[in-house]
C-alpha cells in the first residue's frame, strides 16, 4: 500500500466516523457537554459540535474533490 492509498483510506474512515457522529447528534441520540468557567454546571455544546462536524465533513469532501 502506498502513501496515497493509506491517506485515502484514512480520509474515508474519518468521513464515515464524522457521518455517524452527525447522525447521532442530529437525531438527539448523542449530546455534548462542556464545563465553562468555574461554575458548577455543564453547558450543552451540541449545536457547536454539530457545526464542527459539518465543517470537518465539508473539508474532507473538498479534499476528495481536489486530490482523489
Amino acid at each position: 500500500m502506498n502513501a496515497s492509498d493509506a491517506l485515502a483510506g484514512w480520509c474515508k474512515h474519518q468521513q464515515a466516523s464524522l457521518q455517524h457522529q452527525l447522525e447521532m447528534l442530529s437525531s438527539g441520540r448523542m449530546r455534548t457537554w462542556e464545563q465553562r468557567g468555574s461554575g458548577p454546571g455543564m453547558v450543552d455544546t451540541t449545536t457547536e459540535t454539530l457545526d464542527q462536524v459539518r465543517s470537518s465533513l465539508a473539508e474532507l469532501e473538498e479534499l476528495f474533490r481536489r486530490f482523489m
